[in-house]
């Protein structure tokens, strides 16, 4: 048996091995099996910056996808001490991605996330989102593309979603960026 100075708490606590209502002084020991379990758990995770470059966005999105709980940290501890499981994040690549075919522009008729952002007012996060809760299917990928960075839907399709969550066709730029921020989405 190994004493708790060998594990963090809150690794203890997120893993459910430590009840939050523990007391400070107690002496709390674990056993050889549950330490290497939680120092693999440690070891094969990457930080939030890490997480990013994995799924392949940016702060805004990482951001986003955390805040809506598509993407959960193994530590929920102060800013700086989160962490994933990297299986976690390829499992959500995998799902957003399907089995996609890859092309080398983007080709006629369909629409990255990025160019949704500009002509929808569309968060990368929400466009993901859409994937996600089966409102979109991910068409293509750019080939050479990290994550989920590369993913492209049908542009059609897109706006069909969009109608269908918004209920107005024909809504302003500004009004639509009120309308998909105020929406929420259950995953």
């Amino acid at each position: 048996m190994r004493h708790l100075k060998d594990v963090d708490a809150k690794a203890g606590r997120a893993a459910g091995m430590i009840r939050k209502e523990a007391k400070i002084g107690h002496v709390l020991a674990f056993d050889a099996p549950t330490i290497r379990s939680v120092a693999k758990e440690l070891r094969e995770s990457v930080d939030k910056k890490g997480a990013r470059e994995r799924l392949g966005v940016g702060v805004l999105v990482a951001k986003e996808l955390l805040r809506t709980g598509v993407i959960a940290p193994l530590l929920n501890g102060r800013q700086w001490r989160r962490v994933f499981r990297v299986q976690d994040l390829d499992d959500l690549i995998r799902k957003i991605c399907g089995d996609a075919p890859l092309v080398d522009g983007i080709p006629e008729g369909m629409m990255s996330a990025s160019k949704a952002r500009e002509h929808l007012d569309m968060s990368g996060g929400f466009f993901l989102k859409l994937i996600l809760d089966g409102r979109l299917k991910t068409a293509a990928r750019l080939s050479g593309a990290v994550g989920v960075s590369g993913v492209l839907v049908r542009e059609s399709e897109l706006r069909r979603a969009f109608i269908d969550l918004v209920g107005v066709a024909d809504l302003p730029t500004p009004l639509a960026a009120v309308a998909l921020t105020t929406t929420s989405l259950a995953v």
